[in-house]
Order: C-alpha cells, then sequence, then structure tokens
C-alpha cells in the first residue's frame, strides 16, 4: 500500500465517521442537524489533528503506546467541551427547531444535567477517537509491513546483480589469455582469415558478456549467440571441441537470466574437452515442456580434464533460479561414465520478480 493511498483512506474513514455522526444525531430528532454539523466539524478537525500526532509518534517502544492510549482520550476530551462551547454560544439559535429534549442525546443542550451529559458524550467520544486511533496504528503496521517487503526485494535484486556482476568476472580466468594465445598461434602461421575469425569472435563475446552489463535479461537468442562466441573460441584451442545448437524458432525471443548458460558451457569444455583424445560433441538444447522452458548441456566426460574448480559455477546459477522464479527454478545435473547433462527449468513466461 502507497503512503498517498493510505492517507487517503483514512481521510475517507474519518468523513464517514462523522457523517455518519450526523446521520444518526438527525434520526433522533431533524431538528438538530445545524448543531450536529457544527460538532462534527470540530470533530473532524480534532481526528485530523490526532493522526497526525500519531503519525510523528515515537516508531516503537513504550513512548509509542503511550501516545496511541493518551491522545484518543485527549481528543475525545477537548471534543466534548467544544461540544458544551459551542452549544452554550450558538445553541439557543441553531437548535429553535428541537421542540424537546430527545432521551439518551449525546450532548443535550438542555434538559439533562451537565455531568451526566459530560460523562455520555465523553464515552461515545472515546470509542470514535479510539477506533480511529486503531485504524491509523493498522495502517502503520500495513506501511511498515509493505516498506520492508520493499526493502527486501530490493536487496534481492541488488544480490542478484551482485552475482551477475560477479559471474561476469568469473568467467574463466585463463579464457583471454588463451585467446590471445590463440591469435598469436595463428598469426604465426599466417592464417588472416582465422585471425580475423577469432577477433571478431572475442569482440563478440565480451560484448554480450561485459559490455551490456545493464541487461539483466537477454533474449535466448542473444544467450545462445553468447555461448556460441564462446565454443567457436574455444575451438581454436581446443581442435577437437565440437559443438551444436538446437533451439526451436519460436522460443528465441523467450527471456532468459544473463549468462544463465556461461558456467555450462565453461564445465562443458573444462570437462568434456580438455585432456579428451575423442570428446563427443557439445550439445546445446532448448526445449519447451508443459509452459516451462528446459535449457539441456551435455557433454562427454573426459578422463583427463583440466584442474578441477570450486564448484561456485553451478551453485550461482541455481541461486539466481531460485532467486528469479522461486520453486519453479530448477536446475537438474546427471551424469554417468562418460556423459555430463545439466538441464535449467524456467517459466515460459520469462523473469518474474524475486520470490519472497
Amino acid at each position: 500500500m502507497t503512503a498517498q493511498r493510505g492517507e487517503r483512506r483514512l481521510q475517507w474513514l474519518a468523513l464517514a465517521i462523522w457523517t455518519g455522526f450526523i446521520l444518526l444525531e438527525t434520526l433522533i430528532d431533524p431538528g438538530i442537524l445545524p448543531m450536529a454539523i457544527v460538532w462534527a466539524a470540530h470533530g473532524l478537525l480534532l481526528m485530523m489533528l490526532l493522526r497526525v500526532g500519531l503519525e510523528r509518534a515515537p516508531s516503537r517502544g513504550g513512548a509509542r503506546l503511550a501516545v496511541f492510549l493518551v491522545a484518543p482520550i485527549a481528543a475525545a476530551f477537548l471534543q466534548t467541551i467544544l461540544d458544551f462551547v459551542a452549544t452554550r454560544w450558538i445553541g439557543e439559535a441553531l437548535l429553535r427547531g428541537l421542540t424537546a429534549p430527545p432521551p439518551g442525546y449525546v450532548v443535550s443542550p438542555i434538559g439533562l444535567p451537565p455531568l451526566l451529559v459530560f460523562k455520555i458524550s465523553l464515552r461515545s467520544y472515546l470509542w470514535i477517537f479510539s477506533l480511529y486511533a486503531a485504524a491509523v496504528a493498522l495502517l502503520a503496521v500495513t506501511r511498515n509491513e509493505s516498506r520492508a517487503r520493499e526493502d527486501v526485494y530490493a536487496a534481492r535484486l541488488k544480490a542478484q546483480r551482485a552475482e551477475l556482476d560477479a559471474l561476469r568476472l568469473q568467467v574463466n580466468p585463463h579464457f583471454l589469455f588463451n585467446a590471445l594465445n590463440g591469435l598469436a598461434s595463428v598469426a604465426n602461421r599466417e592464417r588472416a582469415g582465422e585471425i580475423e575469425r577469432m577477433a571478431l569472435g572475442l569482440a563478440r563475446f565480451y560484448r554480450g558478456s561485459f559490455v551490456e552489463i545493464d541487461r539483466e535479461t537477454l533474449p535466448l537468442s542473444e544467450e545462445l549467440e553468447n555461448a556460441q562466441a564462446f565454443l567457436e573460441l574455444e575451438s581454436l584451442r581446443l581442435d577437437k571441441l565440437a559443438f551444436h545448437l538446437d533451439c526451436p524458432d519460436d522460443l528465441l525471443g523467450a527471456p532468459v537470466p544473463a549468462m544463465i548458460l556461461q558456467p555450462l558451457v565453461e564445465n562443458a569444455v573444462k570437462y568434456g574437452v580438455a585432456g579428451h583424445d575423442d570428446p563427443p560433441p557439445i550439445r546445446i538444447m532448448v526445449r519447451e515442456m508443459e509452459g516451462r522452458i528446459e535449457l539441456v548441456c551435455e557433454s562427454g566426460l573426459s578422463p583427463y580434464p583440466d584442474p578441477p574448480g570450486t564448484g561456485s559455477g553451478l551453485v550461482n546459477v541455481r541461486r539466481r533460479l531460485e532467486n528469479a522464479f522461486g520453486p519453479a527454478g530448477t536446475v537438474f545435473q546427471e551424469h554417468g561414465e562418460d556423459r555430463w547433462r545439466v538441464t535449467l527449468t524456467l517459466p515460459r513466461a520469462g523473469v518474474g520478480e524475486p520470490v519472497g
């Protein structure tokens, strides 16, 4: 609930309370309407002042409780006194149409002992102002809960952004070194075509991975292009690396978390190609199953892979999917003696807000 909406609700509640007050007084005797309007007018003013005072009360602790207990009592006393003063000063002129003192009347200018009238009025106004104070307190609690949820949401977004930035900075630290060495090797063999292809591939990969840092989601087509650029560059370093991408055309525009495939293709190269005499192709497959998108990365398992890493890649992927989609975002890993496969599942609709 926004602050402005809450303010409007309290204003409408105050108007409703005093409109109801006027109607009830008029039901007792229509001739009391002018005076009831006067009582309701200063009652409404007091209620607005009460709300301002309560909203400025300490945020927590005994002091806040004391303010919310004392303020309605003070407002009820003031309202009762103002009723008496107004009735004494202008009641004779405004109540000429009143033929007899109505029994049980909230503030009767005639016919009832003043102390009894004061007690009856005070009791009634205590209920009115206390209920309004309770509404202010309830709104404050609701508003604080809303702010807390917004803070949690902002913190999660910040954490997701930090994870994404960290992932960009953790892209295989040897990748650029290997790519530049590959360029130097090709240059020594005077293969200008490959040099151009490697340079363009390197530029394309780093543009997708680092330059477009403000994009937390990408169309699936761009995510696949980034994975392809990475694999093409690695294939120049590892001659036996081959890969296949398979994605239906109608899924290419689906939004996915940026760089969600990067840890998968890195692992596929690291554990499925490096040190393997005849590695099977790395396969990246996309399919739709019951309104969900499945991203599958599959590779062989090398008997002599590169040195193992920290294992944080898939952990980060799993956490990012859970933050973005809740239980609908999953990571499933399976491997046999010579095959390795990871399946990511996410909703077809795309990236939503972090789930609480």
